[in-house]
């Protein structure tokens, strides 16, 4: 067969796992070089592709990747494990699950500053105004972490259907006395993160004040098959049984 792509590497052991499997492809002659030997194959066109120094493949003008592209890609990476997409974390996309995505979002902003067209006055200017917005923006929600109860209007506000806000929510309806909506807020919070303990605990609680034994048993249980070291809700439990038995007397 003839060969379709020379692809130059490097003999050492942690290309391995890139070259895996071409030593077998007939279409592939495999070149193993150190890299000083491979940048002069590159330069002249022997080789296809080869797995250089990334100061190299910038210096022979091989590589361009748009910053841009880098942020984006930076962006999905760090964003990902907490937008409950790709694995159910059961966390809130907020400040502090933001720093390290805001930096791919500055990045990509000055990438688009600097590839447009403009003069350095006016790409200063714009650059200078979308700084003056963010930093805004950011001083305006310092007040928001200070204070529990801006915390939670501000989170009834941005997310209004989360777990958290929900369960909140439901907290404090039962503490308003509105037995009712609370438990319907609660059974929603458990809905939308079923594998947290801490709503099915305070539900559970709330059911043993009222003395509803069973309901209470089912997510005291519920609460410690998901967080079998969660100890208040293993009390809670020997509790609600202890409470049950007493009550069938």
């Amino acid at each position: 067969m003839t060969v379709l792509w020379r692809i130059g590497s490097v003999p050492y052991l942690n290309a391995k796992p890139l070259l895996w499997g071409l030593d077998r492809d007939p279409a592939v002659q495999l070149i193993l070089r150190t890299p000083a030997a491979l940048v002069p194959l590159m330069e002249r066109g022997r080789l296809h592709a080869a797995l250089l120094p990334s100061i190299e493949a910038i210096r022979l003008g091989l590589v361009h990747v748009p910053g841009i592209a880098i942020a984006l890609v930076w962006f999905v990476i760090t964003v990902s494990p907490v937008a409950n997409i790709v694995v159910p974390m059961e966390l809130l996309i907020a400040e502090r699950t933001l720093y390290l995505p805001s930096f791919g979002v500055a990045f990509a902003l000055a990438s688009a500053a600097v590839a447009a067209p403009w003069s350095p006055r006016v790409r200063a200017i714009v650059v200078g105004l979308v700084a003056l917005v963010g930093a805004t923006r950011s001083i305006a929600r310092i007040p928001v972490w200070h204070d529990d109860e801006r915390h939670y209007q501000a989170l009834k506000r941005d997310a209004p259907r989360s777990y958290r806000t929900l369960w909140l929510e439901g907290k404090d309806e039962f503490a308003a006395g509105r037995w009712g909506t609370g438990e319907q807020f609660l059974l929603q919070s458990i809905a939308l993160a079923p594998n947290l303990a801490g709503p099915r605990y305070d539900l559970g609680q709330f059911y043993m004040g009222a003395k509803l034994w069973q309901p209470a048993i089912r997510q005291l249980q519920a609460a410690v098959a998901v967080d079998s070291a969660f100890e208040p809700a293993r009390e809670a439990l020997r509790q609600a049984l202890q409470g049950a038995r007493d009550s069938s007397r």
